[in-house]
């Protein structure tokens, strides 16, 4: 059985050597050298000599991956700020925004009070999420509260998801559900600073 297979085996190695040549460079007949490399056919990428120059670690950017989150670098101390953020809320982004838009750069209790008289149903949900992150200021940094001010809010998207309606000859139309995400950050201000005159470092907005 293992002579048949090596017969089998020197008779398909002897064809291949003696292919019919067309005359072309590619087509030419296989030498005993092409089972090992075949310096005449043209490689699919051009040989790249090896650069002296070295790449720092900076100079190489992020690879992005799907489904991994990258971290952003933060340019803001966190030892002067809390941060607090709510995941899946039953909102959809565009309508979180306007309640968002509404506490930023504002002192917290400017905030607060604007959500506790706001008509927004979203806005019970925004005004626990500044509180923890006031909380955590002042127990994890004991930060000065009346100093505090809403440095960052902005909104992402979470999971939509899907329901149909059934309308009529047997049709459906589509109904989404979406969620959002909510991330509010209040930061210390210095004592020559004030809220209206603070960058906002997500949106580039100012207070009026």
């Amino acid at each position: 059985m293992a002579d048949d297979i090596s017969t089998a085996r020197e008779k398909v190695r002897a064809a291949l050597l003696k292919g019919p040549s067309t005359g072309r460079k590619e087509d030419a007949p296989l030498t005993e050298d092409s089972f090992i490399f075949n310096s005449d056919r043209p490689r699919r990428a051009p040989h790249i000599e090896k650069s002296t120059v070295v790449a720092t670690k900076g100079d190489i950017p992020p690879v992005k991956r799907r489904g991994v989150r990258l971290k952003t670098p933060s340019h803001s101390d966190a030892s002067t700020e809390g941060r607090a953020v709510l995941r899946t809320i039953r909102i959809s982004p565009q309508k979180l925004n306007l309640v968002a838009a509404l506490i930023r750069g504002k002192k917290v209790a400017t905030a607060l009070s604007d959500l506790e008289f706001s008509a927004k149903r979203i806005s019970g949900t925004v005004k626990k999420t500044l509180e923890s992150a006031i909380a955590k200021a002042d127990n994890n940094h004991d930060l000065d509260l009346d100093a505090l001010i809403v440095a960052e809010a902005y909104v992402g998207k979470s999971i939509v998801m899907k329901r149909f309606h059934a309308r009529g000859r047997g049709r459906a139309n589509r109904i989404e559900k979406p969620f959002s995400h909510l991330t509010i950050v209040v930061r210390e201000l210095d004592e020559d600073q004030e809220p209206g005159d603070h960058q906002i470092s997500r949106g580039h907005l100012k207070s009026a």
